[in-house]
C-alpha cells in the first residue's frame, strides 16, 4: 500500500470538519485591527470579506458595511448561523446549510430551515439574546446552500427551486465557487492550501472541474505537456495527443485497455533511421510501433502485467506472465512511451497523472521483464510537436 499523502482534509472529510473550516474563514472578518501589519493575516481578512460579499450578493449591503459577525454552530439544527451587524446597527441572519457528499432532504429542499428559524425566534426574546439579536427582522434572513461535492443537478435549476420554496433569494455555492473564493489565498495559510488541494482533487476525479477541456485545448494548442498534469478520465489524457493520434475521444468512444501507437510518428522515426542499433534491444518482429502513449496501472489489479515505479518516477519496470511472452508481446518494437500513471487517490478512485517520456533501456528474457527509464527534459516539459519530438529522440539516442 502506498503511503497516504499527509493532508488534513483527506482525513477530515465530514461535514463538521467543513463547517469548522467555513467558520474559520469567515471569522477573520472580526480581526481587522489584529491583522494590521501582518501580510498573510491581512490577506486572510481580505478573504473573509470576499466570502461574505458572495453570501451578501443578493442584498443591499456588502462587506464594507459590516461591523462584526457572530458565528453560531448547530442552532436549531442549522449547520452555521451568522449574525451580521452593520455599522448602522442593522442585522442580517445568514443560515448556511453545509453539504459535503449528502443531498438535501425533502424537508430541507422545501424550506431550507427558513420557517423553522422564524418560528424559533419570533416572539422569543431568550433565543434572540442567545444570537445577540437586537431586533429580529424575518425579512433579513439570507439562506445559503454550500455544497462542495458533486451536484446531481444544475446549480441554477436548484437555486430557482429553492427561491420559490423559501420565498427568499437563496445563495448557492458549489465546489468550483469555493475554489474561486480561496484561490488567491492558498499561499497565506497551510490550512487553506490543504483544503483547496483536497477539494480540487476531489472535483477533478469526479469530473467537476470546468477547466479539463480548457487545459486539454491549451496543451494541444501549445504542443507541450508538463509532467504532473493530471486528469480524471483516460480519454482526457489521450486527447492531449490528438494532433499525433489524428483524432479525439469522448466518454462513449475511447480505448478501454492498452495504449495507442503513434503510427505516423513511428513511421517517421523508422524512415529517418533515428534509433540506435543497440544489440541489447534487438527486436523479434518487423512492426513499426516505435512510440506510443499509454495509461499504466500502478496499484494492485488482476492483470498479466505487473508494473513497478520507483519513488522518484525515474525507473519503470513491467513483468509479464509467460503466456503473454509466448504471444510475442515482450519483444515489440516499442522504444518510447508517453506515460500516464493510473493511480488510486485518497478517495479510492483512479486518476491519470502524466509522468513523462520513457525510453526502453533493456529487456530481460529470463525474467520476462522490460525496463524503462524516464527521459530528463528541460523544465519537466515534454514536446508534442512532431518535429520537436524527432529532435528530442535524436538527442536521446546519441546519449
Amino acid at each position: 500500500m502506498e503511503r497516504e499523502e499527509n493532508k488534513l482534509f483527506k482525513f477530515a472529510t465530514k461535514e463538521l470538519s467543513q463547517d469548522a473550516f467555513i467558520c474559520w474563514c469567515i471569522n477573520w472578518i472580526n480581526y481587522k485591527e489584529e491583522v494590521k501589519g501582518k501580510k498573510n493575516k491581512e490577506k486572510l481578512y481580505e478573504m473573509s470579506k470576499n466570502i461574505l460579499d458572495k453570501i451578501l450578493e443578493n442584498t443591499k449591503i456588502n462587506s464594507f458595511n459590516i461591523d462584526k459577525v457572530n458565528i453560531i454552530r448547530q442552532f436549531e439544527n442549522i449547520d452555521i448561523t451568522l449574525i451580521i451587524t452593520t455599522k448602522t446597527l442593522e442585522q442580517y441572519i445568514v443560515i448556511i446549510e453545509d453539504k459535503v457528499c449528502g443531498s438535501l432532504s425533502n424537508y430541507q429542499r422545501k424550506d431550507l430551515y427558513v420557517s423553522k428559524l422564524i418560528k424559533a425566534l419570533e416572539d422569543n426574546e431568550e433565543k434572540q439574546n442567545l444570537l445577540s439579536l437586537v431586533e429580529f427582522n424575518k425579512n433579513n434572513i439570507i439562506p445559503v446552500l454550500w455544497k462542495t461535492s458533486k451536484w446531481k443537478e444544475r446549480k441554477e435549476d436548484l437555486q430557482k427551486e429553492l427561491n420559490k420554496n423559501t420565498g427568499k433569494n437563496v445563495v448557492c455555492i458549489n465546489g468550483n465557487d469555493t475554489l474561486e473564493l480561496l484561490k488567491d489565498y492558498i499561499q497565506c495559510s497551510e490550512i487553506i492550501e490543504d483544503f483547496y488541494m483536497c477539494l480540487q482533487e476531489y472535483l477533478r476525479i469526479n469530473n467537476q472541474l470546468p477547466e479539463d477541456d480548457y487545459c486539454i485545448n491549451k496543451i494541444v494548442e501549445n504542443e507541450r505537456i508538463v509532467e504532473g498534469t493530471t486528469f480524471s478520465k483516460n480519454y482526457y489524457a489521450y486527447n492531449c495527443f490528438a494532433n499525433l493520434i489524428g483524432r479525439k475521444y469522448d466518454e462513449k468512444k475511447h480505448p478501454r485497455t492498452g495504449g495507442i501507437v503513434l503510427n505516423k510518428l513511428s513511421k517517421r522515426i523508422v524512415d529517418e533511421n533515428i534509433l540506435n542499433k543497440s544489440k541489447n534491444l534487438k527486436n523479434k518482429n518487423n512492426g513499426t510501433n516505435i512510440i506510443a502513449v499509454d495509461t499504466i496501472r500502478f496499484f494492485t489489479f488482476k492483470t498479466s502485467y505487473k508494473n513497478y515505479l520507483s519513488k522518484d518516477n525515474k525507473i519503470w519496470s513491467e513483468q509479464l506472465e509467460q503466456k503473454v511472452v509466448d504471444k510475442g508481446e515482450l519483444y515489440t518494437n516499442l522504444r518510447y512511451i508517453f506515460l500516464f500513471a493510473r493511480k488510486l487517490n485518497a478517495f479510492r478512485k483512479e486518476q491519470y497523472e502524466f509522468l513523462g517520456l520513457y525510453k526502453l533501456v533493456r529487456y530481460d528474457e529470463k525474467e520476462n521483464m522490460r525496463l524503462w527509464e524516464k527521459c530528463e527534459l528541460s523544465n519537466n516539459t515534454v514536446p508534442l510537436n512532431e518535429d520537436e519530438i524527432i529532435k528530442t529522440i535524436k538527442k536521446l539516442e546519441k546519449e
